[in-house]
């Protein structure tokens, strides 16, 4: 996760998959919606 980065570039740097890469703009409702796609993406995993 990452706002003002390149959040792709730098979790593949880590040798984290980009489709686990979330960007977020830097603001409240840009934090909002990040927890809320974070949330969706671990309950969809879990579900797996």
């Amino acid at each position: 996760m990452g706002a003002n980065i390149d959040a792709e570039k730098e979790a593949d740097s880590l040798g984290i998959h980009i489709e686990n890469a979330y960007s977020f703009e830097a603001s409240e409702e840009g934090v909002d919606c990040m927890y809320k796609m974070v949330s969706e993406a671990v309950t969809e995993k879990r579900s797996v």
